[in-house]
């Protein structure tokens, strides 16, 4: 009876290892960028080995943030149709936020300010236009 109970205090610490190796390979790849998926898969399958694996694996490289090239676009658009100014404005600062949220991991924020001075221009050429419509009505 008591080789079972050695047995089986083995395979519970066996298994605690295994599970702290997924934990931790997770976390490290989390933390380098590649999310929780991958370093829990490599965990899982290679026990002890997967943290180490993801010590020497390196740091995902920024991207650049959906919306910024576009937020872009829309600004120079809003040169020419001088009333979507402000949406443009407002379109680029909703980009350059989730530019700041996500902590390194997107990149963007030079074309998001041009975009958002860009689209300043467009808001003074607004006023402009409006300003000279009204002398001219008047």
């Amino acid at each position: 009876m008591t080789i079972i109970a050695n047995i089986g205090a083995l395979a519970l610490y066996l298994l605690f290892i295994w599970l702290g190796s997924a934990i931790a390979a997770s976390y490290l790849s989390n933390r380098k960028g590649w999310g929780e998926q991958p370093g829990l898969a490599s965990g899982l399958l290679l026990t002890v080995l997967g943290p180490l694996a993801w010590l020497v694996v390196p740091r995902r490289p920024p991207t650049l943030a959906p919306g910024a090239a576009a937020a872009l676009v829309f600004s120079v658009a809003s040169g020419f149709l001088s009333p979507l100014a402000p949406f443009a404005l407002r379109y680029a600062r909703r980009i350059d936020a989730e530019i700041v949220a996500s902590d390194g991991v997107l990149t963007g924020a030079l074309l998001t300010l041009i975009a958002r001075v860009v689209a300043v221009f467009g808001i003074v050429f607004l006023v402009a236009e409006v300003l000279l419509f009204l002398a001219l009505r008047s």
